[in-house]
């Protein structure tokens, strides 16, 4: 195994061992259950983003007039735990350790990253 991958497995296991609860994955299709992916629970870390306006340029300067409700969060998961893993767009992720079991749903997900699914969620339909 490379320096680089003995490296990257440390530092998810001491942000993992920080950071990851546990969240429940429901798979969806066509806005329903989807009976061929069974849902699972897993420890990943669960970032919440503020919720705020922002222009279309990134930022708050309001020189723009057009202002996009910006939030969500992003679930990023340790390819190397859980390798099997398939989340699609319009999953659901219920944030078991959280008070209320937020909910949120997948809007892209991106697996191409060293290690780490990331996972874009954003509010649930």
């Amino acid at each position: 195994m490379p320096v680089f991958d003995q490296f990257r497995r440390e530092l998810h296991s001491q942000t993992d061992g920080m950071w990851a609860e546990q969240v429940r994955i429901v798979a969806f299709k066509e806005g329903r259950e989807d009976p061929a992916r069974p849902a699972v629970v897993i420890e990943a870390v669960l970032r919440v983003n503020s919720r705020s306006n922002q222009n279309l340029a990134g930022d708050r300067s309001g020189d723009w007039s057009a202002n996009v409700r910006t939030g969500g969060a992003e679930l990023r998961i340790d390819r190397a735990k859980y390798p099997d893993l398939v989340l699609e767009k319009d999953d659901k992720v219920f944030a078991l350790e959280r008070p209320g079991a937020p909910v949120w749903r997948v809007s892209s997900v991106d697996s191409r990253g060293h290690g780490r699914v990331i996972v874009h969620l954003g509010d649930s339909r």
